[in-house]
Protein backbone atom coordinates (compact mmCIF):
# COMPACT_ATOMS: atom_id res chain seq x y z
CA UNK A 1 0.00 0.00 0.00
CA UNK A 2 1.22 3.42 -0.94
CA UNK A 3 0.51 6.07 1.81
CA UNK A 4 0.19 9.44 -0.04
CA UNK A 5 -2.87 10.89 2.54
CA UNK A 6 -2.94 10.86 5.92
CA UNK A 7 -6.56 9.42 5.67
CA UNK A 8 -4.42 6.37 4.82
CA UNK A 9 -1.67 6.21 7.59
CA UNK A 10 -2.06 2.69 8.98
CA UNK A 11 -3.21 2.38 12.82
CA UNK A 12 -1.00 -0.39 13.89
CA UNK A 13 2.30 -1.84 12.89
CA UNK A 14 3.48 -4.77 11.53
CA UNK A 15 2.96 -4.36 7.66
CA UNK A 16 5.23 -2.51 5.57
CA UNK A 17 3.59 -0.05 3.11
CA UNK A 18 5.42 2.81 0.71
CA UNK A 19 6.36 6.15 1.28
CA UNK A 20 7.44 8.72 -1.46
CA UNK A 21 11.42 9.73 -0.67
CA UNK A 22 10.01 13.39 -0.38
CA UNK A 23 7.51 12.81 2.30
CA UNK A 24 10.49 10.92 4.24
CA UNK A 25 12.39 13.16 6.89
CA UNK A 26 15.13 12.82 9.67
CA UNK A 27 17.10 14.93 12.75
CA UNK A 28 17.32 18.20 11.95
CA UNK A 29 14.90 17.90 9.21
CA UNK A 30 16.64 16.95 6.01
CA UNK A 31 14.63 15.09 3.94
CA UNK A 32 16.06 12.00 1.53
CA UNK A 33 13.70 13.66 -1.17
CA UNK A 34 15.11 16.71 -0.56
CA UNK A 35 18.75 16.98 0.49
CA UNK A 36 20.17 14.77 3.24
CA UNK A 37 24.08 14.36 4.06
CA UNK A 38 24.37 10.76 3.37
CA UNK A 39 22.83 10.66 0.27
CA UNK A 40 25.14 13.51 -0.86
CA UNK A 41 27.85 11.71 0.93
CA UNK A 42 27.42 8.56 -1.60
CA UNK A 43 26.44 11.25 -4.88
CA UNK A 44 29.78 13.65 -3.98
CA UNK A 45 32.27 11.69 -1.57
CA UNK A 46 33.53 14.22 0.91
CA UNK A 47 30.77 16.13 1.54
CA UNK A 48 30.22 14.41 5.02
CA UNK A 49 33.40 15.43 6.12
CA UNK A 50 32.69 18.96 5.15
CA UNK A 51 29.32 18.67 6.45
CA UNK A 52 30.60 17.86 9.94
CA UNK A 53 33.00 20.63 10.03
CA UNK A 54 30.55 23.89 8.64
CA UNK A 55 27.16 22.23 10.48
CA UNK A 56 27.20 22.50 14.42
CA UNK A 57 24.91 24.06 15.80
CA UNK A 58 25.04 24.25 19.56
CA UNK A 59 20.98 24.18 20.33
CA UNK A 60 18.14 23.13 19.68
CA UNK A 61 17.24 26.71 18.08
CA UNK A 62 20.39 26.76 16.18
CA UNK A 63 19.91 23.32 14.73
CA UNK A 64 15.85 23.97 13.41
CA UNK A 65 16.38 28.08 13.41
CA UNK A 66 13.60 28.80 15.85
CA UNK A 67 13.03 31.61 17.89
CA UNK A 68 15.87 31.63 20.22
CA UNK A 69 14.20 33.84 23.00
CA UNK A 70 11.67 30.95 23.20
CA UNK A 71 11.38 28.69 26.89
CA UNK A 72 13.51 25.53 25.87
CA UNK A 73 15.33 27.40 22.85
CA UNK A 74 18.72 26.73 24.68
CA UNK A 75 17.85 23.11 25.06
CA UNK A 76 20.46 20.24 23.53
CA UNK A 77 20.01 20.01 19.32
CA UNK A 78 19.75 16.49 20.13
CA UNK A 79 16.57 16.62 21.84
CA UNK A 80 12.99 15.86 20.03
CA UNK A 81 10.35 17.75 21.63
CA UNK A 82 7.65 14.85 20.97
CA UNK A 83 10.66 11.99 21.56
CA UNK A 84 10.40 10.29 25.12
CA UNK A 85 14.08 9.74 25.74
CA UNK A 86 16.34 11.48 28.22
CA UNK A 87 18.97 13.08 27.37
CA UNK A 88 21.54 10.91 29.32
CA UNK A 89 20.74 8.70 26.14
CA UNK A 90 23.28 10.62 24.10
CA UNK A 91 27.00 10.53 24.81
CA UNK A 92 29.41 13.55 24.81
CA UNK A 93 32.09 11.15 23.94
CA UNK A 94 33.32 11.97 20.66
CA UNK A 95 33.66 8.45 19.43
CA UNK A 96 29.67 7.48 20.49
CA UNK A 97 28.46 11.22 19.41
CA UNK A 98 25.37 10.94 17.54
CA UNK A 99 26.18 11.30 13.70
CA UNK A 100 23.22 14.05 12.41
CA UNK A 101 25.36 17.19 13.13
CA UNK A 102 28.89 17.99 13.52
CA UNK A 103 31.40 18.30 14.86
CA UNK A 104 32.06 14.59 14.44
CA UNK A 105 35.36 12.48 15.01
CA UNK A 106 37.67 10.92 12.46
CA UNK A 107 36.21 7.38 14.00
CA UNK A 108 32.48 8.78 13.37
CA UNK A 109 33.34 9.96 9.83
CA UNK A 110 34.73 6.91 8.90
CA UNK A 111 32.62 4.36 10.42
CA UNK A 112 29.45 6.24 8.60
CA UNK A 113 31.66 6.70 4.92
CA UNK A 114 32.40 2.27 5.22
CA UNK A 115 28.88 1.48 6.12
CA UNK A 116 27.05 3.76 3.23
CA UNK A 117 29.38 2.37 0.75
CA UNK A 118 29.06 -1.26 1.92
CA UNK A 119 25.10 -1.07 1.74
CA UNK A 120 25.43 1.12 -1.64
CA UNK A 121 27.78 -2.10 -2.84
CA UNK A 122 25.61 -4.50 -1.26
CA UNK A 123 21.93 -2.73 -2.48
CA UNK A 124 23.01 -1.87 -5.73
CA UNK A 125 24.76 -5.35 -6.73
CA UNK A 126 21.83 -7.75 -4.99
CA UNK A 127 18.79 -5.03 -4.92
CA UNK A 128 16.73 -3.73 -1.61
CA UNK A 129 15.48 -7.40 0.43
CA UNK A 130 13.89 -5.89 3.73
CA UNK A 131 13.99 -9.52 5.08
CA UNK A 132 18.05 -9.53 4.50
CA UNK A 133 18.69 -5.72 4.99
CA UNK A 134 16.37 -4.98 7.75
CA UNK A 135 12.98 -2.41 7.35
CA UNK A 136 13.65 1.21 7.25
CA UNK A 137 11.53 2.25 10.51
CA UNK A 138 9.93 5.19 12.04
CA UNK A 139 6.68 6.91 12.79
CA UNK A 140 4.47 9.41 11.34
CA UNK A 141 4.47 13.16 11.84
CA UNK A 142 0.96 14.98 11.37
CA UNK A 143 -0.02 18.84 10.87
CA UNK A 144 -3.80 18.76 9.59
CA UNK A 145 -3.73 16.99 6.00
CA UNK A 146 0.11 16.89 5.86
CA UNK A 147 2.40 14.15 7.09
CA UNK A 148 5.89 13.00 6.90
CA UNK A 149 7.43 9.73 8.16
CA UNK A 150 9.95 10.14 10.94
CA UNK A 151 12.96 7.46 10.27
CA UNK A 152 14.21 6.44 13.39
CA UNK A 153 15.98 3.21 11.88
CA UNK A 154 17.61 2.00 8.54
CA UNK A 155 18.61 5.74 7.72
CA UNK A 156 21.48 4.14 5.59
CA UNK A 157 19.42 2.28 4.12
CA UNK A 158 17.19 5.06 3.19
CA UNK A 159 20.23 7.12 1.73
CA UNK A 160 21.24 4.58 -0.41
CA UNK A 161 17.85 3.97 -2.09
CA UNK A 162 17.45 7.93 -2.45
CA UNK A 163 21.01 8.05 -4.18
CA UNK A 164 19.89 4.95 -6.46
CA UNK A 165 17.35 7.46 -7.37
CA UNK A 166 14.35 5.36 -5.61
CA UNK A 167 11.58 7.62 -5.16
CA UNK A 168 9.45 5.44 -2.59
CA UNK A 169 10.34 3.65 0.11
CA UNK A 170 9.06 0.75 1.54
CA UNK A 171 8.87 1.57 5.27
CA UNK A 172 6.99 0.00 8.80
CA UNK A 173 6.27 1.73 11.79
CA UNK A 174 8.65 1.02 14.23
CA UNK A 175 8.01 -1.86 17.37
CA UNK A 176 7.43 -0.09 20.26
CA UNK A 177 6.76 3.20 18.96
CA UNK A 178 3.21 5.29 18.64
CA UNK A 179 2.52 5.79 15.06
CA UNK A 180 1.22 9.26 14.71
CA UNK A 181 2.79 12.49 16.30
CA UNK A 182 -0.29 14.89 15.66
CA UNK A 183 0.59 18.41 16.32
CA UNK A 184 -2.50 19.40 17.92
CA UNK A 185 -1.13 16.73 20.55
CA UNK A 186 1.92 19.70 21.48
CA UNK A 187 0.66 19.70 25.45
CA UNK A 188 0.96 16.43 25.76
CA UNK A 189 4.28 15.71 23.92
CA UNK A 190 6.81 14.55 26.84
CA UNK A 191 9.35 17.61 26.93
CA UNK A 192 6.50 19.95 26.80
CA UNK A 193 4.51 18.28 29.60
CA UNK A 194 7.80 18.10 31.84
CA UNK A 195 7.92 22.03 31.23
CA UNK A 196 11.46 22.17 29.59
CA UNK A 197 9.70 23.45 26.10
CA UNK A 198 7.14 26.15 26.13
CA UNK A 199 4.71 24.69 23.58
CA UNK A 200 5.32 27.80 20.89
CA UNK A 201 8.85 27.02 20.93
CA UNK A 202 8.27 22.85 20.46
CA UNK A 203 5.61 23.36 17.32
CA UNK A 204 7.95 25.80 15.51
CA UNK A 205 10.75 22.81 15.77
CA UNK A 206 8.05 20.62 14.69
CA UNK A 207 6.69 22.79 11.42
CA UNK A 208 10.47 22.90 10.04
CA UNK A 209 10.01 19.48 9.17
CA UNK A 210 6.97 20.66 6.87
CA UNK A 211 9.00 23.69 5.90
CA UNK A 212 12.42 22.28 5.41
CA UNK A 213 13.94 19.99 2.88
CA UNK A 214 17.42 19.77 3.77
CA UNK A 215 18.17 22.27 0.77
CA UNK A 216 18.24 25.18 3.05
CA UNK A 217 21.01 24.27 4.96
CA UNK A 218 23.01 22.59 2.30
CA UNK A 219 22.89 26.40 0.35
CA UNK A 220 23.98 27.95 3.50
CA UNK A 221 27.00 26.05 4.18
CA UNK A 222 27.83 25.81 0.42
CA UNK A 223 27.51 21.97 0.03
CA UNK A 224 26.73 20.63 -3.03
CA UNK A 225 23.00 20.04 -4.02
CA UNK A 226 22.39 16.75 -6.09
CA UNK A 227 18.87 16.94 -7.31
Amino acid sequence: MVVDHVDLIPAGQGARFQVASRFCTSRGAFCFGGWHPFVAELRHPGTLRTFYRKFRPQTLSDLYATPSTLWGAQSSPRLLPWFETGLGDFSDDPLKRNDFFGPASLWILWRERIRLRRLARSINGHGYDPDRFGDIQGYFLVRGDEFRFFIQGGRHRAAVLASSGVKTLSVRIRQGFVPIVNRESVNDWPFVRSGLLAPDFALAVFDRFFEWNGEERADAHSLPRYS
